[in-house]
């Protein structure tokens, strides 16, 4: 295995049961990087693609992380900030100061065969209702909330994206509720995407 990703890294993987994990398995990938951004991460290691990332320079790959405003938000400086980059797209992951309070920003270039928004939207809503989990959309952007635990902490996650101009998703997690409200992480989502342009 050559480097390793922030999704091999994170601490949080969470266990499905087999119709979720079968589901990651038959998605595209595009679906599935998606849902791993979030915070749902089965051990991606059967992802070529994902297991052979290279982690490459955070400050060219974190470009688009609005770090500034995510130690605002969170009120602690970042720690740990970590770039890599594969086909599922750019990954972008930091701590705020551990791993029980973070950020992940994926992004990807606009391709012919990129998804749009109502596809992606599509993929995603039935796993997540079977999570217990609600996709929201808001016009161009779309939200869903949810939760995972990391060495026997809840840690709540919320995770909103967009398609227009490439993909790009934005996942928090605490163990604050309130650090994770879908309102906080789609305005940080929008500067994020303001940097891209």
């Amino acid at each position: 295995m050559k480097g390793s990703t922030s999704l091999q890294m994170f601490d949080a993987m969470v266990r499905f049961p087999g119709s979720w994990s079968g589901f990651l398995t038959r998605a595209p990938l595009w679906a599935a990087s998606t849902l791993s951004a979030a915070g749902f991460m089965l051990f991606l290691s059967s992802y070529a693609e994902i297991s052979n990332a290279e982690t490459i320079s955070t400050d060219e790959r974190c470009r688009l992380l609005p770090l500034a405003e995510l130690e605002s938000h969170f009120g602690a400086r970042a720690a740990a900030v970590r770039g890599s980059e594969s086909v599922a797209g750019t990954l972008c992951s930091a701590d705020f100061p551990d791993r029980r309070q973070g950020a992940e920003l994926l992004s990807k270039a606009a391709g012919p065969a990129a998804p749009t928004m109502e596809e992606r939207v599509s993929a995603l809503k039935q796993p997540l209702e079977l999570r217990g989990a609600q996709l929201t959309s808001f016009g161009p952007v779309a939200c869903f909330t949810d939760h995972t635990k990391m060495a026997g902490t809840k840690l709540f996650t919320a995770t909103c994206f967009q398609e227009a101009g490439g993909h790009l998703s934005l996942s928090l997690r605490s163990e604050d509720r309130q650090r994770v409200a879908v309102e906080a992480v789609k305005q940080l989502l929008e500067k994020a995407a303001l940097k891209r342009e």
